[in-house]
């Protein structure tokens, strides 16, 4: 049933067109029909060859496409074959009289090879979950392939080049990362937070353990107030940029407290503020407490 409607009193002409159907008023629109693998379906312009595909129930596989983004045309995971060419469905829009293939064996060897291309250099971790989590952002996807490869060296740097207190966080940290880990979805998460500790006191127990590299210094010195976690991580991070510091505990002077080291030696005095007697600093070995 349609409708019509003319407004002509102020010198204009307007009309509208509607069709009734058991949910209501749809505005009616010129549609068409294409053919997708022997099959036809009712199109409207400006649908994409991948949305008329599901309306058919036709599973054509997607990896970069996102219905809210629209078509990135990237990963060439969704081809299809279109008068004689191999096309990304997601982008590609439908027009009269279409015909499209998309269960052909050449269709399905382009997609395995556009699949092949994406996984060759990709180990499918831009930024998991567990990453993301960590409030430090260490990297535990690739510290994890590093222990299970064997690379302790590789994964002790990995892991000092994010955590300043790496043998303390792989202790008491509150391991925010494994809520996140997929292994969880399956039985239990990966223990991130043991792996870690495991790849510190393996380092420690090293004759000359990891020291991260250092850029090289402006000859200039940051000299840092107190000798807690927040003071040592910061000049760790110093260390590891451009520049030499000093930690010295409360507001007493700088010289009668400043360790005798710069921060990229071996630690000569360490006056770690209330840390060694707090909780939960308390339950650590005292050779980490002293590493």
């Amino acid at each position: 049933m349609a409708a019509g409607l003319q407004v002509s009193g102020f010198g204009f002409r307007a009309s509208f067109g509607f069709r009734i159907s058991d949910f209501g008023f749809h505005a009616t629109m010129n549609r068409f029909s294409i053919t997708i693998d022997g099959c036809t379906v009712a199109v409207s312009p400006g649908e994409s060859v991948l949305s008329a595909a599901r309306k058919l129930a036709i599973d054509i596989p997607t990896l970069c496409f996102l219905e809210k983004c629209g078509p990135l045309n990237t990963c060439q995971v969704c081809l299809v074959k279109l008068n004689g060419k191999l096309v990304p469905s997601c982008g590609t829009k439908v027009a009269p009289g279409m015909v499209v293939e998309s269960e052909t064996e050449e269709v399905h060897e382009a997609r395995r090879t556009a699949l092949e291309l994406l996984f060759s250099d990709h180990v499918g971790d831009c930024l998991s979950p567990c990453h993301r989590l960590c409030p430090l952002m260490l990297n535990i996807p690739v510290m994890l392939r590093q222990i299970e490869a064997g690379q302790l060296d590789d994964a002790i740097a990995t892991v000092r080049q994010a955590l300043p207190l790496a043998g303390v966080l792989g202790r008491i940290c509150h391991h925010p990362c494994e809520q996140g880990c997929r292994r969880g979805n399956w039985d239990d998460p990966a223990a991130i937070r043991d792996m870690e500790k495991f790849a510190t006191d393996q380092d420690s127990k090293q004759p000359e353990p990891h020291v991260p590299p250092r850029k090289p210094t402006t000859g200039k010195s940051i000299a840092i107030i107190g000798a807690g976690p927040t003071g040592l991580a910061a000049a760790y991070y110093l260390a590891c940029s451009t520049q030499s510091s000093l930690c010295s505990r409360g507001l007493e002077s700088l010289s009668s407290w400043a360790l005798s080291w710069e921060i990229t030696s071996r630690w000569k005095d360490c006056r770690a503020g209330s840390m060694p007697y707090s909780s939960p600093w308390v339950r650590l070995p005292r050779t980490t407490r002293a590493n």
